[in-house]
């Protein structure tokens, strides 16, 4: 498909989506709402890229986001919106509040497409944001917690060796890690054989950063959540604990002494010892490992290393 083929494609399936009649009241005009800049780049086509576009009505305000797949990976939006509405089941009222669900979804020639609520995102000038990070970082470590808290199962025996062990074997395995993991997961899977860890399986969202997290939109009526969460694609409802946790302490930059307080909590939500924390984390990048798709591995090592390593100088132990 060339270029202009593909941009005719994207202006038709936006007159398409914009004309269905569920989202008639935002008065929503096509030819004002051009598709971002820069969006995905064309001449390759990366399969976890998607093309979106900020809907505009007849008086140029902003109302709403489309966004749709692309041809190399058609179900990208689809799959995204279906975890999404699967991790909202899995969570009680009101903390599955923070999930955004689509005003409406289709197909246009295969593409899959979707239309939300405008939204806005967090502050990318530096002093608006360490002001944001005040108010909304606690939120976001207490809706951690309460996820934890409240989706927290056993893993049965019958489990363990598939979901556990098995991914924990393979990490030990890989020689694209460096030695200090690969002997942090044998001990791991050590104390796992032992049971003096007994893990269990929480909803996870596995790509939690600040650039998933959305403010609610400047004028919208209704009582709202402080935040919402997007982007539940790589979502797991029989995830691990503390993967969120650290991914999100080490993108906010939160102080260790507060990251220390975070862990220690969600240790005693998961019954671990703190050293298990780490036996979490581990367990989460390996469950990751098993099903990389368009993750280069030489990133997913890269943003395991450090994952472990600020956990490493939380825990007060070495590396």
């Amino acid at each position: 498909m060339n270029n202009r083929s593909l941009d005719q494609l994207l202006e038709d399936l936006k007159q398409d989506a914009v004309n269905q009649e569920q989202i008639r009241h935002l008065d929503v005009r096509a030819g004002l709402s051009p598709f971002l800049a820069g969006t995905i780049t064309k001449e390759d086509e990366p399969a976890d890229a998607s093309y979106k576009a900020l809907l505009k009505n007849s008086r140029g305000r902003a109302v709403g986001f489309l966004i749709c797949s692309n041809p190399v990976n058609t179900e990208l939006v689809a799959r995204n919106t279906a975890m999404a509405r699967k991790a909202k089941r899995r969570l009680p009222s009101p903390l599955n509040n923070v999930i955004l669900e689509p005003l409406l979804e289709g197909r246009y020639e295969k593409l899959s497409w979707a239309i939300f609520d405008l939204k806005k995102t967090l502050a990318e000038n530096l002093w608006q944001w360490r002001l944001q990070k005040i108010r909304i970082a606690p939120a976001l470590m207490q809706w951690l917690a309460d996820k934890a808290r409240t989706t927290r199962q056993p893993i049965g025996d019958f489990h363990l060796a598939g979901a556990v062990s098995g991914p924990l074997q393979e990490l030990a395995d890989d020689n694209g890690f460096p030695g200090e993991i690969r002997e942090r997961t044998l001990k791991a899977m050590e104390r796992l054989a032992k049971g003096a860890w007994s893990p269990y399986w929480i909803l996870s969202h596995n790509d939690l950063w600040k650039g998933n997290v959305l403010l609610p939109g400047a004028g919208q009526s209704g009582e709202q959540p402080k935040f919402y969460i997007i982007d539940w694609a790589g979502s797991k409802t029989e995830g691990f604990a503390f993967f969120d946790l650290i991914k999100l302490t080490c993108n906010l930059n939160l102080p260790d002494f507060y990251a220390r307080r975070l862990v220690k909590r969600h240790c005693r939500i998961m019954e671990c010892d703190s050293q298990d924390a780490m036996s979490y984390l581990l367990a989460g990048i390996a469950d990751m490992g098993l099903n990389l798709e368009n993750f280069p591995h030489h990133v997913y090592v890269k943003m395991s290393v450090e994952l472990c390593g600020r956990l490493a100088r939380i825990l007060g132990t070495k590396g």
